[in-house]
């Protein structure tokens, strides 16, 4: 297996840019609590490190400093009452802890919801089972699902609306195979969800993100095939697949045509209307894969404006 060199620096930029984004579209700023008892320099460093890391994510944080002399009543307290603050949604102990102070009652002191570390027994119990209550980025959590490179690739990678991967993760799958003289009958197709903008507007944005999501899922049985499938926003989606020739990608289209209709007998009142083309490398005589997405794009937009999309099939 070849090595895959990962850019910390440049990684951890893109999630606090990420991560900015998504909490300035909150109601309200997240908020996390950070418990310091004592003067560990080690400890100070981390903590210093956690208040910037916030700063630049967009969360507001609660830094308690409390002296090294701090009984375990009062530590438990405090711990209580972010427990019941509502603007208080992570709570995070730095460890260890001075002597004579029990770290292991004050981490089952922390709500499960609100132990950003994974810390409490209910969330390690979780994370053992594969069933984590949220991904944990520090090192235990790392340490514990042995993946940690799965859980960045999700983080970054994956839209989170129709769980395929998202535009960025097309345009590094773009990018690699730029590079390359594709092979024949290597296809790329484009989708585009018609009706998404309507269904949305007609019935509540739940609405259209669950025909958003169906329709994902019924594209993701397709790429089950050795294909790449990918979301590229806008209700639209790209997909790739080598040793496809144009009219196996016509079989595979009618297929996830049949497959559509079945779904709009069940849900007559949320039906699933789309546009589908393909370009394929040897039929157009296109090698470079921007140029063959390109192509398939084209397709689709021709066959929208003829009214295609009821059929969502090319006949070319």
């Amino acid at each position: 297996m070849s090595a895959a060199l990962l850019d910390g620096k440049a990684l951890s930029a893109r999630m606090r840019e990420r991560l900015g984004q998504e909490a300035a579209a909150l109601p309200r700023q997240p908020g996390l609590a950070v418990i310091l008892v004592g003067d560990n320099p080690a400890s100070a460093v981390y903590v210093r490190n956690k208040e910037k890391d916030c700063a630049q994510c967009g969360v507001r944080c609660l830094n308690h400093h409390l002296p090294a002399e701090t009984t375990q009543q009062e530590l438990l307290a405090l711990v209580e009452d972010m427990n019941r603050r509502e603007d208080v949604d992570g709570i995070l102990v730095q460890l260890p802890l001075p002597e004579g102070l029990d770290s292991r009652a004050v981490l089952e002191a922390i709500r499960p919801e609100k132990d950003v570390d994974a810390f409490h027994p209910e969330n390690v119990g979780r994370l053992m089972l594969g069933l984590p209550r949220f991904f944990v980025i520090g090192c235990c959590g790392a340490v514990l699902l042995g993946r940690l490179s799965d859980v960045v690739d999700y983080l970054l990678y994956v839209d989170k609306k129709t769980g395929l991967p998202n535009r960025e993760k097309l345009n590094v799958y773009i990018t690699g195979m730029a590079g390359r003289i594709l092979p024949e009958d290597y296809t790329c197709f484009a989708f585009q969800l018609d009706n998404l903008t309507e269904m949305s507007r007609r019935f509540g944005y739940h609405v259209g993100d669950s025909i958003l999501k169906d329709f994902s899922g019924l594209l993701q049985l397709m790429g089950d095939t050795d294909g790449t499938v990918g979301y590229n926003g806008a209700g639209k989606f790209l997909a790739f697949f080598d040793e496809c020739s144009s009219r196996k990608a016509e079989v595979m289209i009618r297929i996830l045509q049949s497959q559509v209709d079945e779904y709009n007998k069940l849900n007559p009142e949320y039906p699933i209307l789309f546009t589908a083309a393909w370009a394929t490398s040897s039929e157009e005589e296109l090698y470079h894969v921007r140029d063959l997405v390109r192509c398939a794009q084209k397709k689709m937009a021709l066959i929208a404006e003829e009214g295609g999309a009821a059929l969502g099939i090319s006949e070319t």
